[in-house]
Parts: C-alpha cells; sequence; structure tokens
C-alpha cells in the first residue's frame, strides 16, 4: 500500500509568496499526522482540503521558528471547529513551547474561549509528549523511528513505515551519517537543501548568514551524497531559500545521486 505525503511548505524562515514555512503531512487512514508547523501551515491545509478539526497529530523536528510559527493557529485553528483529542510529539522543548503558548500567553482568551462555548476537553486533551533521538513509536498506523540530525537546534529526523514502504524526513542537518543509517533502504528522502545559491543572498549580508549557516544545513551536495549512501529509492528536497536556483540545486544534487530527483514545491502530493 503506498504512503502519500505533501509537502506543505518547502520555504525558510525569510518570508516568501511563493513558499510556505517547513511543514508536511502524510495521509493515513487514521487521518492527517501534520509534520512541523511553520507560518502559514493552517492555510495550507485549507487549501488542500483538510480541516484543522481533523489534525489529530502533530509531530515536530524542532524547536526553530519556522517549523513551529502556524502551531499556535492549528491548535486554535481546530479547538474552534470542535476537535475533540489531539496528540503532540516531538524533541525535548515541545512541551515548554506548548505550555508557555497555552498555559500562560493565551490564559485570559483560553477562559473566554470556554465562557463563550468552547469545549475544554478539547484544549485539555491535547497530550504532548517528548522524545529523544533512537524513540521509536507507533501512530497513525504508522511505524516511526528516530535519529538526532547535525543542527544548532536539537533536530529529530523520522523515518515512517507502512506495510513495507518508508518515507524518510531529515528536518533541518548538515550532512550526517545518522541520518544516512536512519534512511538505509527508504523508498523515499525529503532532505533540506538551505544552502543553495541565491540572487537574494548575493549581498554582503547574505553572503554572511549562509556561511554561518554552513554547520547547519545541507548544500545539494550534502543531500545527493546522503541520500547515495542510504541508497534510498527518491530523493526530495525542500527548505529553499528565497530565489534559490532550483536549477543548480538540481543539478548539485545529481552529481551525487542517480535516482529520481525532485526540486519540492508547496502543495506537492507524493505516493512511494
Amino acid at each position: 500500500m503506498a504512503l502519500t505525503f505533501t509537502l506543505l511548505g518547502t520555504g525558510s524562515p525569510r518570508p516568501s509568496r511563493r513558499r510556505s514555512q517547513p511543514a508536511n503531512v502524510l495521509h493515513t487512514d487514521h487521518g492527517p499526522l501534520l509534520l512541523d508547523a511553520g507560518e502559514g501551515t493552517i492555510d495550507q491545509l485549507l487549501d488542500l482540503g483538510i480541516s484543522p478539526r481533523d489534525v489529530r497529530g502533530i509531530l515536530f523536528t524542532h524547536m526553530h521558528k519556522d517549523h513551529i510559527l502556524g502551531y499556535p493557529a492549528v491548535v486554535w485553528g481546530g479547538w474552534t471547529l470542535g476537535r475533540p483529542e489531539l496528540s503532540v510529539t516531538g524533541p525535548p522543548g515541545t512541551r515548554r513551547m506548548h505550555d508557555l503558548l497555552f498555559k500562560e500567553l493565551y490564559a485570559d482568551d483560553i477562559t473566554y474561549s470556554k465562557g463563550i462555548g468552547f469545549e475544554e476537553q478539547a484544549l485539555a486533551g491535547v497530550a504532548v509528549t517528548e522524545i529523544e533521538s533512537g524513540a521509536t513509536f507507533e501512530t497513525h498506523g504508522l511505524a516511526v523511528s528516530t535519529t538526532q540530525t547535525i543542527h544548532s537546534f536539537y533536530n529529530l529526523a523520522y523515518r515512517f513505515e507502512h506495510e513495507g514502504t518508508s518515507v524518510v524526513f531529515t528536518g533541518d542537518t548538515t550532512y550526517c551519517e545518522d541520518v544516512v543509517e536512519l534512511a538505509a533502504g527508504a523508498d523515499a528522502m525529503v532532505c533540506e537543501v538551505t544552502l543553495a545559491e541565491s540572487p537574494e543572498y548575493d549581498n554582503e549580508r547574505g553572503r554572511r548568514i549562509l556561511t554561518l549557516l554552513e554547520k547547519d544545513h545541507c548544500d545539494p551536495a550534502m543531500a545527493g551524497r546522503m541520500a547515495a549512501e542510504a541508497g534510498v529509492g527518491r530523493l526530495i528536497v525542500n527548505h529553499l531559500i528565497p530565489g534559490a536556483r532550483t536549477d543548480l540545486i538540481a543539478a548539485g544534487l545529481a552529481r551525487e545521486f542517480a535516482g529520481p530527483i525532485t526540486v519540492g514545491e508547496d502543495l506537492m502530493t507524493f505516493s512511494v
């Protein structure tokens, strides 16, 4: 049976009309499973025809802003529509993020919302679980395994398996042998390529930023190398900075990886 997923957002922290911030959704028999929730996630879900009410599970790779800014909108949106429960899983820091938002920042608004008829259980029923590298579990009918990547924040890469089909999402990382091991033999790998050539970064500030990001992120050669070493069936890349030259990204990937390559765009859907 095919494992189907959609790239909701393929962008980066810098705002872009073309690319929403990082988010993905896996389509399962148990409903949509959200992976990361950058700014714009709720709009992308709606464009895809998915109601926030039906999102009962969210996984996070890490707590960088561009992967979590859309989280409160998804939680609030599902609550307004009567979502009965929500499971949230992520690395250390996930619980603190949720508590700061929904036990402190929005406390008065939550009291008000309950007063106008929002069901208390919908928010009280948000179950937050923190996991670390090597964690394995099942959710939405999928077997999930994880590893920590090389990044400035604690980032988890996820491998999802279902009836002999597998896909790996790296989250943010530079070249990482643990990711290669996690992705070994996967049907598809979704990997970031933040370090791509872009005319919008062809200035002193832009070049300085990309240089500082070299220890945290992949360029196309790194992503292609990991895919080749893991022996994945297909490579899909995301986390593109504004103006990134997709032709140069594809060429850089192809120099390292001989299999099928896709430079991701928002709302692309894949079945593997």
